[in-house]
């Protein structure tokens, strides 16, 4: 099959960017930028007028066996995939539990501190069980390393166990 020959799809797609709006409410909205008047949009829902607000996330990810020096400031090895985080690089994968790369510097709390540092396993887990584990914050290098400094201490609630919002399809 050549070039002039290779069949020809019926149909193409056109892509734009959803228009930002506030409701009554204050609320965000997604407004269509092909229709007027314009409609809202719902991710993953189809709307009347065929257009579809699909959302990803996207991150760049380095096969690090292939960049000399690249070294994961959690576990400190080299090797496997790696994502860029602020000014270092760490796996893809969890390689070091108990050890968290935080987007935004937390609330440090005198309280956490206490907890953080009470020596009675039976004592500490019921109190980190309605304020969350208290956890040390060490100040890091871009290198990796830990200079031994303390910035504070803060309560980590996990919500892996979060409820997931789905919009029906």
């Amino acid at each position: 099959m050549t070039k002039k020959t290779a069949p020809k799809p019926n149909f193409t797609k056109r892509v734009g960017n959803p228009t930002i709006a506030k409701d009554e409410q204050g609320n965000a909205m997604l407004l269509c930028p092909f229709c007027t008047p314009t409609h809202t949009l719902h991710p993953q829902v189809p709307s009347p007028c065929g257009t579809q607000l699909i959302l990803t996330a996207e991150q760049v990810v380095f096969k690090a066996k292939y960049i000399k020096g690249m070294v994961c400031v959690k576990c400190k090895k080299p090797g496997g995939e790696m994502v860029r985080f602020q000014n270092a690089y760490v796996h893809t994968h969890d390689c070091a539990p108990g050890v968290m790369t935080m987007t935004i510097p937390p609330t440090y709390s005198k309280a956490a501190a206490v907890v953080h540092k009470i020596k009675v396993p039976f004592v500490k887990d019921l109190i980190e069980r309605y304020t969350g584990k208290a956890m040390q914050v060490d100040e890091v290098t871009g290198a990796g390393e830990r200079t031994g400094t303390v910035l504070g201490y803060f309560f980590h609630k996990d919500v892996s166990h979060a409820k997931r919002i789905e919009t029906s399809s």
